[in-house]
């Protein structure tokens, strides 16, 4: 099955049911934006999402905790991770992973406003936790 076919089927943002405070990945898979919640570390988004996309990926052990990395970085993408907290349907974006040493992409938050209208979604990037 091709990489087109495989993303046809899936969500571009999966929104957890319930509100609360949830660590948040970005990705761009093939130019197309997704975004993935979870209640543990930012690494296990990116593991539980490889097989959704069909994308392998590698361990990185040279830090203090081993962290996922897809290995076709040219059309898997990593964007962004931080936190998100949800409150009905608004949505604030916030803080950054300390794994990954990365934070939130602004600029990727603005086409998920279009792919997600019924969300008010805000960013903050004074916020830590």
């Amino acid at each position: 099955m091709s990489l087109d076919a495989v993303l046809e089927n899936i969500p571009h943002v999966k929104w957890p049911e319930q509100d609360g405070k949830y660590k948040v990945v970005q990705f761009l898979i093939d130019g197309r934006p997704y975004m993935r919640f979870g209640e543990k570390k930012h690494t296990s988004i990116v593991a539980n999402f490889a097989p959704e996309i069909r994308a392998e990926i590698r361990v990185d052990t040279s830090g203090v905790s081993p962290i996922y990395f897809f290995m076709d970085e040219n059309i898997y993408k990593i964007v962004g991770m931080g936190w998100c907290q949800l409150r009905g349907e608004i949505a604030d974006f916030y803080g950054t992973s300390t794994d990954y040493q990365m934070g939130i992409d602004e600029r990727y938050l603005e086409t998920i406003k279009q792919i997600s209208p019924d969300r008010a979604i805000f960013y903050d990037p004074d916020r830590i936790r």
